[in-house]
Formats: structure tokens, C-alpha cells, sequence
């Protein structure tokens, strides 16, 4: 019990830590996504981290496993480099006994990894997507963002509003310059559009119509480049048209739905989805005995020397489950046996990995065997 506590400890702290580190990553990149949309007006800033919070059993689902994998070639390589698993092999530590005290920890991974993917994560997408129509659902707030300059129509558009109202549409001190390109033949000045108006408001009849931004007591003029003369006229009322808000693409029907409603139905995408929600505490097994197979090195290698190798197995496997859902998904590739031949060819090389050492001393013995049976006579026969 003393070495099996031990192992646990060395491999919890170390899954965490790499956890820890794969989250934030991940997490930041998806972030930084967000965050570009809510610059141009594609989300509001105070959603972002609801956004964030509501994605993170998601980026776990894909993080604990490799963390996990990466934690055992890690924790045990250290092990082997500073001589402490030759020692425990010298007291009657055996690799099949090593791989039965990394499966206590690999049992509560794989049980907290199926519960965020077959209902945390799922979860977490339809809050998602629900905050998504919401955002999408706003009058022209999606590209409008009060206090800064914003380009819209691709850059041909500049609008500045210092103060917008969400509820009642009410907007305060607007600037709007807008580019009309190439007028009266001079191809070389480019004419601009500049609107002022004190205040104005968004308008939408319907609720697939239009809108409009509708400005009050303002003026608009032309001018050229190059040039400060220009037209000059005041209004009351003036009307310009937003663009359409760019459209926001929710997480796919499949990813967002209960596992009640996706398990055992016949449609190919939710056969892709279920057997794709089981892989990933499917795959624990796998790379739990490929990295035991990993960690293993010389202490003069150190506790990196295969790494790249595991990852890059790693990395296979998984894209190989990822090209073998969308085949399900598009109704290429049969739901059976579907993502399973991908676990069960996994395995058995993982399995070929493990006992590659055990396989390969027995055929040296069976070759040694063989060579000493049929070896020639050497020195003077009897009787010659």
C-alpha cells in the first residue's frame, strides 16, 4: 500500500499541473477568438466569460486524457532516470503489477472524463449556443460598440457613437464617415461621406427586416481628398441602413444534444456522436499502457526520451478517431464497427508495445534454442 500510494501521489500531482497548463492553452486561444468577434461587434465584451466558463468542461474533455498520458510517461521516466524503479523491480515490482497500480488513478480519470463528456460538455454547447442566439438576436448592438471606431461594409464604412442605450435603442453623439470612392471623373481623389448627428436610434419594423439607424439634428457633408471645400447640409431626420449582423455558428445540433436523445438512434451523425462521446474514456485504457510502455528508458536517456514518440502516437489516435467520426457522420463509413476499430487496432498496438521486450527475449531464446540443437560437432570424433 505504501508504493501504491506513492505511484498515485507521483501521478496525481503531475496530471494536474500538466491539467492545469493544457487548460490554460486551450483556453486561451479559444479566448482570444472570442475576443477578436467582440472587437468588431460580433459579441457583446460582458459575455465572454460566460462564454469561457461554459466551454471549459469541453476543453477538459480533450485535456485531462493527453494530461493524464503525459503525466505517466513523465511521473515514471523520473522514476527510471533517478534509479527508483530499479529498485522497486529488484524488491519484485513487475510491470504488469506497475500497470495494475496506474489503473487506480486511470479508473477515476476515466470516470470523471465520461461524465464531462457524455453530459457536462453537451451541456456546457447548449448554453453556448443559447447565449449565441441571444447575441444574434439583438437590434444592431452586435455591430455597434458605444466609445470606439468601428469599420463596417468592409472598411468602407467608419461609425462612432459615444453613448448607446440597449434597451430603448438610443443613441448619443454619432459620427459617421463613410468612402463613395471616385467622383466627377478625377479617379486619383476619393470622395467621403461625414455625418454628425446629436442624437438618433435603431429602428427594425420587423423582425426579419432591415434596420436602420435613424439620426436627429445633425448635419451631412461631401468632401474630397486633398481638398477643404465641401457641401454642407443640416437635416432633421436621416436614415442609413446597418449591414446585416454576420451570422454566428452555434455548436452543431449533434454535439448540443442529451444522451438520451443521440444513443442507439439510427441517423449517422448522432451514431458519430455517441460512439465519439464514449471514446474519449474509451481511450484512457489505451494510453495509460502505452505510456506505461513509454516511460520506460535508460537513466542516461533521461525522462524525455520518448516522449515525441508518444505524443506523436498520441496524435495519430487521435486523428484518427476525429477523421473516423466525420466519415460516420457523413454515412462513408458504417457505424460498425465505427470508431470501435480504431480502439481495438490502438490496443493491439499498444499491447505489441508493451510486451515488445518479453516478445523479443523469447525469440532470442527460441533462436539460441534452435542454433544449440543443430550446432556442429567440434574436436576429433570417437573412433577416427
Amino acid at each position: 500500500m505504501i508504493i501504491l500510494r506513492y505511484l498515485v501521489r507521483e501521478l496525481v500531482g503531475t496530471w494536474l499541473a500538466i491539467s492545469g497548463a493544457l487548460l490554460l492553452v486551450i483556453a486561451g486561444g479559444r479566448f482570444v477568438k472570442y475576443l477578436q468577434q467582440a472587437s468588431v461587434g460580433r459579441l457583446q465584451a460582458d459575455v465572454l466569460w460566460a462564454i469561457i466558463g461554459y466551454r471549459l468542461p469541453g476543453f477538459l474533455e480533450i485535456s485531462l486524457p493527453l494530461a493524464l498520458f503525459l503525466a505517466i510517461i513523465l511521473g515514471y521516466g523520473r522514476m527510471y532516470a533517478d534509479s527508483e524503479m530499479i529498485v522497486l523491480e529488484a524488491c519484485g515490482m513487475s510491470r504488469l503489477r506497475l500497470l495494475l497500480y496506474t489503473s487506480v488513478p486511470a479508473v477515476m480519470a476515466a470516470l470523471l472524463v465520461a461524465a464531462i463528456s457524455l453530459h457536462v460538455a453537451p451541456w456546457g454547447l447548449r448554453q453556448v449556443e443559447h447565449i449565441l442566439q441571444i447575441q444574434a438576436g439583438k437590434p444592431g448592438f452586435e455591430v455597434l460598440m458605444p466609445g470606439r471606431f468601428q469599420t463596417l461594409d468592409q472598411g468602407k464604412r467608419t461609425v462612432y457613437v459615444q453613448k448607446a442605450e440597449e434597451e430603448t435603442g438610443y443613441l448619443q453623439r454619432v459620427f459617421i464617415a463613410e468612402l463613395l470612392g471616385a467622383a466627377g471623373g478625377d479617379k486619383k481623389r476619393s470622395h467621403f461621406s461625414l455625418v454628425f448627428a446629436q442624437q438618433g436610434h435603431i429602428e427594425q419594423k420587423s423582425v426579419d427586416g432591415p434596420r436602420y439607424m435613424v439620426l436627429e439634428s445633425g448635419g451631412r457633408s461631401e468632401v474630397a481628398a486633398g481638398l477643404s471645400a465641401g457641401r454642407l447640409a443640416s437635416f432633421d431626420s436621416y436614415g442609413i441602413r446597418l449591414p446585416d449582423p454576420p451570422t454566428l455558428r452555434p455548436a452543431t445540433k449533434e454535439k448540443g444534444l442529451p444522451l438520451e436523445q443521440i444513443w442507439g438512434r439510427p441517423e449517422p451523425g448522432r451514431q458519430a456522436e455517441w460512439q465519439w462521446r464514449l471514446s474519449a474514456p474509451l481511450s484512457i485504457p489505451v494510453i495509460v499502457l502505452l505510456a506505461v510502455s513509454l516511460a520506460r528508458v535508460n537513466p542516461r536517456q533521461g525522462r524525455f526520451a520518448n516522449v515525441l514518440f508518444g505524443l506523436l502516437v498520441y496524435l495519430v489516435y487521435l486523428a484518427s478517431l476525429m477523421a473516423a467520426r466525420e466519415t460516420i457522420a457523413s454515412g462513408t463509413l458504417s457505424p460498425v464497427p465505427g470508431l470501435w476499430a480504431v480502439h481495438g487496432l490502438f490496443a493491439l498496438l499498444t499491447l505489441v508495445i508493451f510486451f515488445w521486450q518479453q516478445l523479443c527475449d523469447r525469440l532470442s531464446s527460441l533462436r539460441r534454442a534452435w542454433l544449440g540443437r543443430y550446432k556442429p560437432l567440434t574436436g576429433d570424433r570417437p573412433g577416427v
